[in-house]
């Protein structure tokens, strides 16, 4: 499955909560409750919010996220590749058990980004404080429904600040029935605010079945803001999470040859959910309310078009089913049309892990459920309870990667699906039509066993065709770096991936990740901790040096045997079709601009965007893996040679990532190492003229805003993409 990401474009909503709409708000900006105070009033200020929510897109492309990095409430979308095989015959006896309990629903233009209301929760150190500060629409100032600014006065103290947003009426039920009370921790205030879907038009309250009229509810906090009255605090960027996972499903242009969508049915949902998730790791579990309300259903969904049933499936977050509990798992079962005869078939929620095993995935909030229909095999069954009833052990699931250039295999990562819509996002523009056959291929690995089971790479296939097929990747034994990529008919490169296979997973210090990019381990003085180099604005690693101090030229492999990185000179004035081609070869520069992207010397001809667009949002050449980034220039000004110090050939510092190795550089004019052991280069996306800005250190002196030309092949040390 593809994980829910409406979009990666993402709204950054500034968000300045009003000092009129404040309850309890008296005598110009003061409250009668302890804490700092004029005589007996306590004291207010002013505290700045913005918020960011995921874009809705019907074509969204993928940005997982983890709290560990980018965006880290950005919406996760997960592609079920489905083969439909059902190995049972077509059943004489017609089922109608249950049908009384299908609820025909119907969903017009739902406005997955809107925000009709906003309520604020202060916690305190002792809890629960006070009481919420509303927002209501008709305060709020709208660009295209993105809300702009509001400022909040709120009472002076350090809080942990959580965000509801149209969730009003769960939130004035907890209170009216006095389950919120001043005191109370946050686990305790969150897991009262529960949002209710009867399924019944007749009831007062909000009912799945009407998204088209109900915005969908979200949440988001902010921990450790300090107020204190002597001016504005922002308290940065809020993101927020939808409550409801989405589901859409659709045929391939393979299966819609043979087949028609008539409709979807959703089974075994819950009716009853949480508005905010019980901990920060709400990616990785459902927060699911004692008593959910499970419906065995089913609610049905008639197809949007002949091939698909998007925009229209917007679920609570429900427990992964298992093997042991199919009748009760949350399910699909969808009918289509072949030759005038209407079939139906399950799809259980399930990555294939092997012949006889599956792991059952749950449906989570804030994710996206893309269902494609690959292929359907077999007849299927007359009625839809026969095919709820009658799973088949045959449905294949694939749960891809999201879009990025690098990716980390752990140890629990065995096999990869990458997509391979990426080719088609760069200048370059569509190099992969729908049907277009592609193969993989092994560029370099650092690997002497090459492909293999005892090497870093064990297997590197194609799944799919066209734009939206996957480049799969399966893990050897080994650690180490390597580049795969796809090719078209004729053997051309068309794009190229990082895989970096590591049994110690990267994680952050401070903002920084805590090696360089490839690096094996962070153990200064190590080898293996330099990791790889690039060229600026380049998306494909090169070998670092395999010698603590000087030289060190390695030995890389390619499916066939050994080989080595090649060195071309730049002599054409847009060199980036080489470059994506031909990921393996350093292009260099023996006259100004000693670019690889260029030989001429002009503004024009350069590209300052392929690493920073200006936008604040991680560009398609980033080479960082999936929730970090290449960071701007002045992350490191804080550093100095009395807090960076030099040891086991590199420097350390306690934040800011620690360990810098001195990695030395390949050189603009020839490709080769120098200064290895000595001098260390780190990359920054920020360009100056013909040049870009990095960190470099010696064994006695360190600059954080030095001056390179874009040929030199520097270390590059991620930041969080936030």
């Amino acid at each position: 499955m593809e994980r829910i990401n409406y979009n990666n474009l993402l709204h950054t909503l500034l968000i300045v909560l009003l000092s009129g709409m404040m309850w309890g708000c008296v005598d110009d900006g003061v409250f009668d409750i302890p804490g700092k105070s004029e005589g007996n009033k306590r004291v207010e200020g002013n505290v700045i919010v913005s918020l960011k929510i995921p874009t809705a897109s019907n074509n969204p492309t993928t940005r997982a996220n983890s709290l560990s990095g980018n965006d880290a409430n950005a919406i996760n979308e997960i592609t079920v590749n489905a083969n439909v095989l059902n190995v049972y015959a077509v059943s004489t006896n017609v089922i109608n058990a249950n049908v009384l309990n299908e609820i025909e629903v119907n969903t017009f233009n739902v406005d997955e980004d809107a925000v009709t209301e906003i309520a604020v929760l202060l916690f305190d150190s002792n809890g629960y404080t006070y009481q919420p500060i509303y927002i209501s629409s008709s305060n709020m100032t709208f660009n295209n429904n993105i809300i702009e600014s509001f400022i909040a006065k709120i009472p002076v103290g350090t809080y942990n600040m959580v965000i509801l947003v149209n969730a009003n009426k769960s939130l004035s039920k907890a209170l009216q029935y006095n389950k919120i009370k001043v005191g109370d921790s946050k686990t305790e205030v969150l897991k009262q605010l529960l949002f209710s879907n009867p399924y019944d038009d007749t009831s007062d309250s909000p009912t799945i079945a009407k998204w088209d009229a109900l915005a969908i509810p979200m949440w988001g906090e902010a921990l450790n803001v300090q107020v204190n009255g002597d001016g504005p605090v922002s308290v940065g960027v809020i993101e927020l999470v939808r409550m409801v996972a989405k589901v859409d499903v659709e045929l391939t242009a393979a299966a819609a040859t043979n087949f028609t969508l008539k409709s979807v049915r959703l089974y075994n949902y819950n009716t009853l959910a949480q508005v905010a998730p019980n901990t920060s790791n709400w990616q990785g579990e459902p927060s699911i309310p004692v008593s959910p309300g499970k419906v065995k259903g089913p609610l049905v969904y008639t197809a949007t078009d002949a091939t698909s049933c998007t925009n229209k499936i917007y679920a609570f977050e429900a427990k992964a089913g298992s093997a042991n509990s199919l009748p009760t798992s949350t399910c699909l079962v969808i009918g289509v049309t072949k030759n005038m005869e209407t079939t139906y078939h399950r799809i259980d929620f399930a990555n294939i892990l092997s012949d006889e095993t599956r792991d059952y995935l749950s449906l989570l909030r804030n994710h996206h459920y893309r269902v494609n229909i690959v292929d359907i095999r077999g007849q299927g069954y007359t009625t839809p309870e026969e095919a709820f009833d009658s799973p088949s052990i045959e449905t294949g699931i694939i749960v891809p990667q999201p879009e990025s250039n690098s990716y980390i295999m752990a140890l629990n990562s065995d096999k990869i699906y990458i997509p391979v819509s990426r080719a088609n996002q760069s200048i370059l523009g569509n190099q992969l039509s729908t049907g277009d056959v592609f193969t993989a291929s092994l560029v370099w690995t650092d690997n002497v066993n090459k492909i293999s089971p005892n090497s870093n790479i064990k297997s590197v296939n194609v799944e799919g065709t066209g734009p939206t097929g996957y480049l799969v990747v399966e893990r050897g034994a080994a650690q180490g770096n390597a580049v795969v990529a796809i090719k078209n008919s004729v053997g051309k490169i068309l794009w190229s991936w990082h895989i970096w296979v590591t049994n110690d997973t990267p994680t952050a210090i401070g903002k920084f990740m805590d090696r360089n990019l490839g690096a094996i381990g962070n153990t200064p003085g190590a080898v293996a901790t330099k990791g790889l180099l690039y060229q600026w604005g380049r998306k494909d690693p090169f070998p670092g040096s395999t010698a603590l101090e000087e030289g060190g030229e390695p030995t890389i492999y390619n499916a066939t045997g050994a080989t080595s990185i090649a060195k071309v000179e730049t002599k054409i004035k847009i060199n980036f079709p080489n470059s994506v081609e031909k990921p393996a070869t350093f292009y260099f520069g023996n006259n100004a601009p000693y670019d690889w992207y260029t030989n001429v010397d002009s503004e024009a001809s350069r590209n300052n965007k392929l690493w920073d667009d200006g936008t604040n949002t991680k560009t398609i050449y980033d080479p960082c893996p999936e929730g970090w980034r290449v960071p701007k220039n002045g992350v490191w000004d804080g550093l100095s040679t009395s807090n960076f110090i030099w040891g086991d050939y590199g420097r350390s510092v306690n934040t800011h990532g620690g360990f810098y190795p001195a990695a030395g550089y390949r050189f603009r004019s020839n490709g080769s190492f120098y200064v290895v052991g000595s001098n260390g280069y780190y990359w920054s996306a920020t360009v100056t003229g013909r040049d870009a800005y990095n960190l470099h250190f010696t064994t006695n002196y360190f600059r954080p805003s030095y001056i390179s030309n874009r040929a030199y092949g520097f270390s590059v040390r991620c930041v969080r993409d936030e």
